[in-house]
């Protein structure tokens, strides 16, 4: 269901407007749409601002006696309204300013039916698609469009349900953690974990048994039992194949790159036995490394094949090779 607005301040062109649109209902049954008709823009613009009310496409005349239809634009945008405009008006005069209040049509008066039909079906699948980045939720009685990127993780509080968002606010709703995971499970980020948390995976940063930490700092701490299944969720998300294959991905890369950095030291004839000792130590924690082992503990073969990058970079800086 679509809601498109309709304002214009004669009562005949909003006749002529919801003809067409009940024409085009008529063409795509598929396509439903309640239609709300206001004769001046202040109408609108209370409606929006005390009833939260959203609709999804506004077809805006310009030419009205109180508020002009380029001033309510630029009014609703100022309040963070995203609704799609269509102008419709009886002069090109404002064509270039309508860009200015994104505005995403300008159609001049007499507008048909071939002119708008491709429109809204360009403009109606896009809204299609962008809803589906997007929970409408109902919090403290009124009605949120929540962006899914936004949500960090969900935590169950007893008979209310807690979203952190990435704006650091938190969001109280009067939902099971069921019903929050079905509008969510179709997002390949989202996991579940034990029956507290829903989490994001794109704002984890790292995580072991006892404790999760995110891109900002924050802390939860899993549920018993549940980290094994959330480790295998994450190397899944991340890097296909799972742990198992990740875990020898990355073995192979930090080899790779040993023997590159190897070969490369000893044909430039500068080599050194601290690089003997680098090679060794790395070598040697990499045979011991296993999936189990090796899983979120990459960082510290990285920094000695960084540092032994470094130190041959220095090397050749000091020697002019």
């Amino acid at each position: 269901m679509y809601l498109i607005a309709l304002c214009d301040d004669e009562r005949t062109e909003l006749k002529k407007t919801r003809k067409m649109l009940d024409a085009y209902q008529k063409r795509r049954p598929e396509t439903e749409f309640r239609m709300q008709s206001f004769e001046d823009a202040d109408a609108l613009l209370e409606q929006i601002r005390e009833e939260a009310y959203r609709p999804d496409l506004i077809l805006l005349d310009i030419y009205m006696p109180q508020k002009p239809g380029m001033e309510a634009a630029k009014e609703l945008r100022r309040m963070g309204n995203t609704s799609k405009i269509i102008f419709l008006t009886t002069s090109r005069e404002h064509a270039l300013e309508a860009f200015g209040v994104d505005a995403v049509q300008y159609l001049v008066k007499p507008v048909s039916e071939e002119q708008l039909f491709p429109i809204l079906d360009r403009l109606l699948e896009k809204v299609k698609e962008e809803r589906k980045k997007y929970l409408v939720l109902r919090i403290q009685g009124r009605i949120r469009r929540v962006a899914v990127n936004d949500i960090v993780y969900c935590e169950a509080q007893g008979k209310q349900q807690c979203l952190y968002l990435v704006d650091d606010s938190r969001l109280l709703l009067r939902m099971t953690m069921g019903e929050i995971y079905g509008m969510l499970s179709g997002y390949p980020e989202f996991v579940k974990a034990g029956a507290t948390y829903i989490l994001n995976l794109e704002y984890v940063d790292n995580m072991n048994a006892q404790d999760i930490c995110f891109h900002n700092g924050k802390k939860i701490y899993p549920p018993r039992g549940s980290y094994k299944t959330l480790k295998e969720q994450y190397f899944s998300y991340y890097c296909e194949g799972g742990v198992e294959e990740s875990f020898y991905k990355i073995k192979q890369n930090i080899t790779s790159i040993l023997h590159g950095l190897e070969s490369g030291v000893r044909s430039e004839g500068f080599w050194h036995p601290i690089f003997a000792g680098y090679f060794y130590i790395i070598k040697k924690k990499i045979q011991k490394r296993t999936p189990r082992s090796m899983v979120w503990r990459r960082k510290g073969e990285w920094e000695i094949v960084m540092h032994m990058s470094v130190s041959v970079h220095g090397i050749r800086m000091r020697t002019g090779r």
